[in-house]
């Protein structure tokens, strides 16, 4: 799921905990902030879960189309409260047999 590495759990090594507490640091001061992936929307159907583990039940989906297909459906696509579960989402979205949907999502929170 992950690119970025986290810190060391342990303060048994102080040196290995500060260089990897410097380097999550400077990641998050460049914006790498390990909360954005790639999805594609299911074709023939009105909605699609996925799951991801940053996902909780306050978090807050942002996504971009990326292809022309995705662009056409985004005033369609929203995400029911009732749908939000720790670890998973739902998104329902418009029904057609495009297989590109294809969005850059953002998780919030």
């Amino acid at each position: 799921m992950s690119e970025f590495p986290g810190i060391t759990a342990s303060t048994a090594n102080t040196g290995l905990f500060l260089r990897d507490s410097l380097e999550w640091s400077r990641r998050v001061m460049q914006g790498k902030l390990n909360n954005a992936t790639l999805w594609t929307l299911t074709a023939d159907a009105a909605s699609t879960t996925f799951t991801d583990d940053r996902i909780g039940l306050e978090t807050a989906l942002h996504w971009s189309p990326t292809t022309a297909n995705a662009a056409a459906i985004v005033a369609s696509m929203y995400v029911s409260e009732a749908s939000r579960k720790n670890g998973e989402v739902t998104i329902t979205h418009t029904n057609n047999s495009n297989t590109d949907k294809i969005f850059r999502i953002t998780f919030h929170g």
